[in-house]
């Protein structure tokens, strides 16, 4: 991370813009402080990525947090290319004024070139490809798919650098490292399945979507260990002589979620 962090800073004053994805469910600890610390003043859209899974009253608070700290951000969805493709002519009216320096001139404006930064599995791959409007950038649903850093070109007169997913150097506490894990920008053995699974049920209980009353049927005052064997029980998580296999109800849960099958959580809130 350390290595992938330096290399992306060191390209950074080769662009025009820095695209800083970020994921909708955390809007906030899915961000890198100590990158925004040595990207000085590049210019940076923060986008909110996989709006699909976010919870849309949560969303609209942190917009609203977002327009208040003055940042400029953009909610999309990078699966579809109707929303990706918002993000450039966002991105050309922020380098307006650069153009205008050389049409004065009377040269020619050279390309708009942009650097795609974020966490793990935040979508940045996916973002690429929806704008290309094809498979360029390998994607995958786990984190630390992309190992290099790589120029892709959209039209003709815009570029893309995609950097590999940078984690900041710490974590402030278990629930932002559980809730990382949740989105799978942590990857599943760093904080164990069984403690990711009660993290996620924790959750799930005390919001109680109802994708998930309809789909694990739990009772109201179940706990999350109980509610988990309450689930191993309803999948048939079963050892050889009857014991409950709970690391297969660990993982079904977890699946779930990550595949919208539990609805929508909220993780964080703006201060």
């Amino acid at each position: 991370m350390k290595k992938a962090l330096r290399e992306a800073i060191e390209k950074v004053k080769m662009v025009d813009l820095v695209l800083e994805v970020r994921d909708a469910r955390l809007p906030f600890s899915s961000g890198n402080r100590d990158l925004e610390e040595k990207l000085g003043k590049t210019k940076r859209i923060i986008l909110l990525n996989k709006t699909l899974y976010a919870e849309p009253r949560n969303l609209a608070l942190w917009e609203a947090w977002y327009k208040k700290q003055g940042l400029v951000y953009l909610a999309v969805d990078a699966l579809d290319f109707r929303s990706a493709k918002k993000i450039i002519p966002l991105a050309q009216e922020m380098i307006k004024v650069r153009d205008q320096y050389y049409i004065k001139r009377g040269i020619r404006p050279p390309p708009l070139r942009m650097m795609v930064m974020g966490l793990p599995n935040t979508g940045k791959s996916t973002l690429i490809n929806s704008l290309i409007r094809k498979k360029q950038a390998a994607t995958g649903n786990r984190p630390g798919i992309t190992k290099n850093q790589e120029w892709v070109v959209i039209k003709g007169n815009l570029e893309l650098l995609d950097t590999p997913g940078i984690m900041p150097p710490r974590i402030d506490s278990d629930h932002v490292g559980l809730s990382l894990a949740a989105i799978h920008a942590i990857k599943d053995e760093i904080p164990g399945k069984q403690k990711l699974a009660l993290f996620l049920m924790e959750r799930l209980l005390d919001q109680r979507p109802k994708d998930f009353i309809e789909r694990y049927q739990i009772t109201e005052n179940a706990t999350p260990e109980s509610a988990l064997e309450a689930l191993a029980n309803q999948v048939g998580a079963l050892k050889k002589g009857g014991d409950l296999a709970l690391d297969k109800a660990q993982a079904t849960l977890i699946n779930d979620y990550r595949r919208g099958a539990l609805g929508r959580l909220v993780f964080e809130v703006p201060e």
